[in-house]
């Protein structure tokens, strides 16, 4: 740190950054998976983080994706949403 000419750090609380929270929670996991480790299950096979890219209109309070993608039924989602402009 010395040599570097200016830095920062922010807190970003965890609710704000569900992203980097999920794969801590699976690092966090998967080290306690192992000899002499406890009983926490490491995170389910289907845990797995996937990227999907779409483009949307926002209309009368819902987005509409400009592609079918491949979710189930009442699946929860994280969206980021990067406007258009």
């Amino acid at each position: 740190v010395a040599r570097l000419r200016a830095f920062s750090i922010e807190h970003v609380r965890r609710e704000s950054n569900r992203h980097a929270d999920r794969l801590v929670n699976q690092r966090l996991d998967s080290a306690t998976d192992g000899p002499g480790a406890s009983s926490q299950a490491g995170p389910p096979q289907d845990a797995r983080v996937e990227t999907l890219r779409t483009s949307a209109t926002y209309q009368r309070g819902t987005l509409i994706a400009r592609t079918q993608l491949p979710l189930q039924e009442g699946e929860e989602v994280d969206l980021q949403i990067f406007r258009k402009r």
